[in-house]
């Protein structure tokens, strides 16, 4: 009898579009067995809060997952494979990666037919940036779409995201917000058109974004930080950030689009600097670095 397939969920969307928000209801809610995960950063590790436990979870920094043969990719997915009895991966690409090539990545033939792809998600913000090259090719290539922050957007912004969509893949089935529903969804089975292996220009595509990394040792002043992340220059369109502040406790920030969240906690990350990351369109970063060391206490 051969070995059972391990099954694959290639989750991606853009910048802030809520991707790990819902990987991290899919891991929370026991659904599919006993998952792996595997989320790719472009920026510093460490930043998002612990999805699962040690073992089942890893994080490939250091750039896009999205080139024709990544190794840091394969290596992972064989680790998993040999050393967890695990019934799923769900694999969180950066907001940047263009899926085409990742999906060309997991074909079952190169890893013995032990895995296969069920499904490529891709979540979509309808308040957010669909104007990036990155944006329309993860529509493209989207099995399931997922509207996210569906309590922040009008029914005429929900109807305008599900129109773009419709504009660029017309076979994909559309989901209106994160429900039980959707996470059943999410960790099914989909027949995907045989035509997904068949040869492609290799070369992934990419527009002008580009990422910022700091780092402190130093607490900020939570005042300064957040007047900071309110004003972020217009080519920032996304910040994060895991940060200490005067008062012992640890933020951790997410700007996107201009929205600001700040969540407190007591216990700091197992590195002992703060560290965040700033996306967007031709970012200096001189400019950013300082900006973010303004907000280091007794600086301003």
């Amino acid at each position: 009898m051969s070995e059972p397939q391990l099954a694959v969920t290639l989750l991606t969307g853009f910048l802030g579009a809520g991707k790990t928000t819902l990987l991290s209801r899919l891991v929370r809610s026991g659904l599919g067995g006993r998952m792996g995960v595997i989320v790719n950063e472009i920026g510093q590790a460490g930043i998002e809060a612990p999805l699962a436990q040690p073992g089942d979870y890893f994080e490939l920094t250091g750039g896009c997952v999205c080139c024709l043969v990544n190794r840091d990719l394969e290596t992972t997915l064989r680790e998993m494979l040999a050393r967890f009895a695990l019934d799923r991966v769900v694999l969180e690409t950066t907001g940047l990666a263009t899926p085409k090539s990742i999906v060309w990545n997991l074909q079952p033939q190169v890893f013995e037919d032990r895995l296969r792809l069920d499904a490529v998600v891709t979540v979509v913000d309808p308040l957010g940036d669909r104007g990036s090259i990155e944006w329309v090719e993860q529509v493209r290539e989207a099995d399931l779409v997922v509207l996210s922050k569906m309590d922040l957007a009008s029914a005429e912004q929900r109807a305008g995201a599900e129109a773009a969509i419709r504009a660029i893949n017309g076979r994909a089935r559309i989901l209106d917000g994160v429900d039980d529903d959707t996470l059943d969804a999410v960790l099914g089975r989909v027949d995907r058109p045989p035509k997904q292996f068949q040869l492609f220009d290799p070369k992934p595509k990419h527009s002008d974004f580009s990422a910022v990394n700091v780092q402190t040792v130093s607490p900020l002043d939570v005042e300064a930080l957040r007047a900071m992340l309110h004003a972020l220059p217009e080519e920032v369109v996304r910040a994060k950030g895991f940060v200490p502040l005067t008062s012992k406790l640890w933020c951790r920030f997410h700007v996107v689009s201009g929205r600001v969240e700040m969540a407190f906690e007591t216990t700091g990350p197992i590195f002992s600097e703060g560290r965040a990351v700033f996306f967007g369109r031709h970012l200096e970063s001189a400019k950013m670095r300082a900006l973010f060391s303004a907000c280091v206490a007794g600086t301003h």
